[in-house]
């Protein structure tokens, strides 16, 4: 059975990536950063959908352990059918073999964010059923494996291209709202990404 992380709230975290470059997981716990959101891996844009693993995985997941960080762990999805949904968490499954892992695997499956992406085809509104589809394979194979899955997405992305109902009481939210209000405008989240912006001791 798969238990729910220990997420402690209030808590502070981070994510990261190869972007980030060379951290000093040590200053970084030191600061007060309670988890970390690595960046596994990633799949790319173009036809083939060739997936890769960051650069920097290994370096940070070795790290934040190292300094008692808590991690957790994203993908950076382009699937565009439910096998490759399925494909993505296998490939992120096999990735972590040999490290601890105590916070959430997410699945980042946000708005497009370039014109050449392949999740251009799935942004628009007879999508929401498929791409919740895609969604849930993914959450479902990883929690299969004995993980806890969430899901990283953007506040209109979550209402306008996904059925929240369905990913209620199933499976959490990462919500990235960047907004000076209080609360992010989705009350369910159990990751709230207030910023884009922000600096870290350890981190460049």
């Amino acid at each position: 059975a798969t238990s729910p992380p220990s997420i402690q709230l209030p808590s502070n975290g981070i994510d990261v990536s190869t972007y980030q470059g060379q951290i000093d997981w040590k200053q970084v716990k030191a600061a007060g950063v309670d988890f970390a959101m690595i960046r596994v891996g990633a799949r790319g844009y173009g036809a083939s959908g060739t997936m890769f693993i960051d650069a920097r995985f290994q370096d940070n997941i070795t790290g934040a352990t190292a300094a008692g960080v808590d991690r957790g762990v994203y993908f950076f999805s382009q699937a565009i059918t439910v096998e490759e949904a399925k494909e993505e968490a296998r490939y992120v499954l096999d990735a972590i073999q040999g490290y601890e892992i105590t916070y959430p695997i997410a699945i980042d499956f946000e708005n497009p964010p370039a014109d050449t992406a392949r999740t251009q085809v799935l942004n628009s509104d007879s999508k929401k059923a498929f791409n919740t589809d895609l969604v849930l394979a993914f959450c479902d194979a990883i929690r299969e494996a004995g993980y806890y899955p969430i899901v990283y997405t953007g506040l209109w992305w979550l209402n306008n291209r996904l059925e929240v109902d369905r990913l209620e009481g199933k499976v959490d939210i990462w919500l990235a709202q960047y907004t000076t209000a209080a609360q992010p405008g989705y009350s369910s989240a159990t990751i709230w990404q207030y910023s884009s912006n922000g600096s870290v001791p350890g981190i460049v």
